[in-house]
């Protein structure tokens, strides 16, 4: 059973940040995803390059182990991509560069994987959704705790 969080995120940038409730410095460009990455990952968060600003509907589903990647769920998105990340304080949330705390929840700290599913980006990159309309772009957040080697 995954917990799931469900939420519309307004991005500033283009940019959805997972990231430490506690850090509150911002975070270095050279932090997020150079073309032709989708997300990076490292010590305490991870980038997400949405593409859009503006309205950005975004699924977390926090999981046990990794899921399956079933074909009817890779037909559903344009690109997906996976990385590493760390969670060095449990406090975790989503920001869209905007500063404020959206969705707040809790991973014990450890190192994890982030595998992320976008849809619209193609069609909607660079584009600004007004916050009254529907979200253009779609994100699901699959994490899990990386296996110990």
């Amino acid at each position: 059973m995954s917990d799931v969080i469900d939420v519309d995120v307004d991005l500033m940038a283009g940019a959805l940040i997972l990231d430490s409730v506690n850090n509150r410095e911002g975070v270095p460009t050279e932090r997020f995803p150079q073309p032709p990455n989708l997300v990076t990952g490292g010590p305490g968060l991870a980038v997400i390059d949405a593409g859009g600003r503006g309205k950005v509907h975004t699924r977390v589903r926090i999981e046990p182990f990794a899921p399956p990647m079933t074909n009817t769920e890779r037909a559903a998105w344009e690109e997906m991509q996976e990385c590493t990340f760390s969670c060095e304080d449990p406090e975790m949330f989503l920001d869209g560069s905007t500063g404020e705390i959206i969705a707040p929840f809790t991973l014990p700290v450890g190192n994890y994987r982030i595998r992320v599913y976008v849809r619209g980006r193609d069609q909607w990159f660079d584009c600004y959704t007004a916050p009254d309309e529907e979200p253009r772009i779609h994100l699901e957040l699959h994490i899990w705790p990386e296996p110990e080697m």
